[in-house]
């Protein structure tokens, strides 16, 4: 039986590599090296490129409960960070961000994945 898959990391295109992964640092608390980011076990890599800035891509970081999703908003919005409003039911809540070069980003619990 193949061991199953966990995503590690992600490799986005970045005008400004470095900015971005300041923007990363100062608002969302990840570590920074270079134009590196990481948290939570998660790394996230931006390289020189053309950013995809397109509404059918984005990634999602999943919370362990509704209060957490509540709390980051709550965090990003006393950062000056545009927050969209909340979404979902009673077995999925989630709000989206946009970082300063269009990625599009989740933040969500939800009771069960597939």
């Amino acid at each position: 039986m193949l061991e199953t898959l966990s995503l590690i990391h992600l490799q986005l295109p970045a005008e400004k590599p470095e900015e971005l992964a300041r923007w990363y640092a100062d608002k969302m608390g990840f570590l920074r090296n270079g134009s590196f980011v990481s948290s939570g076990g998660t790394l996230i890599v931006f390289k020189q490129g053309r950013p995809l800035k397109n509404n059918k891509v984005h990634f999602g970081f999943r919370l362990s409960n509704k209060e957490a999703v509540l709390n980051w908003r709550k965090q990003l919005l006393s950062k000056k960070v545009v927050v969209a409003e909340m979404e979902g039911d009673a077995e999925y809540q989630a709000f989206r961000v946009y970082d300063p070069e269009g990625n599009e980003i989740e933040f969500f619990w939800q009771d069960t994945l597939l």
